[in-house]
């Protein structure tokens, strides 16, 4: 039985972490969530948790499936954070926020924050309803300098305001995004985010 705040050391422990630092924000109402750790495309790791009332993380299984991780709330916000290493040669990272027999009258703003070190580099917030997208995407790509992020970050939103990329340099101390959830009212619903 693991508590939130021991879930780093001991996750890094069974080496289910081989590659990426998972951060997560921790709420009364935060129940269940599953993950896929991939390592250079070929050592895949599922585990997938149950934290009961006293926030204790209890392991259901572990098995390969699907690179995702699945939130369960009730509250007003949910929040993902993640944060990458570039020593560890990550060549690219894509995270998308899908959402799941969502209620649009339920759900209606994501807010992405993309930070390197202390600087806030972009947030945007996006608006949903149900004539538009139920996802949205942020590729990270190490091949492309520093320089460009500006650049590559507004043609990405121009060309489809869908997907956003975002390079990220080995010179990086560390690569920070959040993604928030807004929900007009009390609901348990379901937010997968796909790694």
């Amino acid at each position: 039985m693991r508590t939130s705040k021991e879930l780093l050391p001991w996750l890094d422990e069974q080496k289910c972490v081989p590659h990426h630092e998972i951060v997560l924000k921790f709420y009364q109402n935060f129940s269940r969530f599953s993950c896929t750790y991939d390592e250079d495309n070929s050592v895949k790791t599922d585990v997938e948790y149950q934290m009961d009332s006293n926030n204790t993380l209890r392991t259901l299984k572990s098995e390969p499936r699907k690179i995702e991780k699945s939130f369960h709330w009730k509250e007003l916000l949910a929040d993902f954070k993640t944060v990458i290493k570039p020593q560890l040669r990550v060549k690219r990272l894509q995270l998308t926020l899908r959402l799941d027999d969502v209620d649009f009258g339920m759900i209606r703003a994501c807010s992405i924050k993309i930070q390197v070190k202390e600087f806030i580099l972009e947030t945007r917030t996006i608006l949903f309803n149900s004539n538009n997208f139920e996802q949205c995407t942020i590729t990270v790509d190490s091949r492309l300098d520093m320089n460009t992020i500006g650049h590559e970050f507004g043609n990405a939103i121009r060309e489809n305001p869908n997907i956003y990329h975002y390079p990220m340099s080995d010179s990086m101390e560390y690569f920070e995004m959040s993604a928030t959830l807004t929900s007009l009212e009390v609901a348990k619903k379901r937010c997968m985010i796909r790694m």
